[in-house]
């Protein structure tokens, strides 16, 4: 668990740590990465890594949280954008941190974007027209989102990022609808 707050020397060494494991990223994988590595790429003590994050992993959950926040904000501030602008946006924030993206997504790590949608339940509601109440269906939902999130980041780096956002945008929505016609059983109608 991160114990990070909003006191701008906190947040701005948790960024600095942030950016030393992307250093670190460069020269060897995920598994193995020391805090170590990380002090010694960015110059913050591993006493003070320790008083913000418990480990390597955590950093990645961190910043899982850092990008909600910002695509949040971002969402609001584009209110009134189309939804084709909207997502678009959303995948660039995504993708701002490749290589903590692709850790991520290389080491299975998936369940923190999950647990950033929880922990950001209140705000997802307010995005995504959610009809349920009942815990365990809003828990399947957001498995879903977490799911169809981790798959598309899975493919676009299998692919070797060759797609542009736009080119992987057209292709997802294509697929939600393909498998809305699955689910539903419509077998009429055309993909774009």
């Amino acid at each position: 668990m991160y114990r990070v707050n909003e006191k701008p020397r906190v947040k701005k060494t948790a960024q600095l740590i942030c950016q030393g494991l992307e250093a670190c990223l460069d020269e060897k994988p995920l598994t193995k990465i020391t805090v170590l590595d990380i002090h010694r790429k960015c110059f913050v003590s591993r006493a003070t890594f320790y008083r913000l994050f418990d480990s390597v992993e955590d950093v990645l959950a961190y910043v899982c949280d850092e990008i909600f926040d910002k695509r949040s904000q971002t969402l609001q501030d584009m209110a009134d954008a189309s939804k084709k602008e909207r997502a678009l946006s959303v995948i660039n924030i995504w993708l701002a941190h490749p290589k903590l993206i692709k850790a991520i997504i290389e080491n299975n790590l998936g369940y923190l974007l999950y647990h950033t949608h929880i922990k950001h339940l209140d705000e997802l509601k307010r995005v995504y027209p959610i009809p349920f109440s009942e815990p365990k269906k809003i828990d399947y939902f957001v498995g879903m989102l977490t799911a169809f999130i981790v798959g598309t980041l899975h493919v676009y780096y299998d692919h070797q990022e060759k797609d542009s956002f736009e080119e992987a945008y057209a292709t997802v929505c294509d697929c939600v609808k393909l498998i809305d016609r699955v689910l539903t059983g419509n077998k009429t109608g055309q993909l774009e």
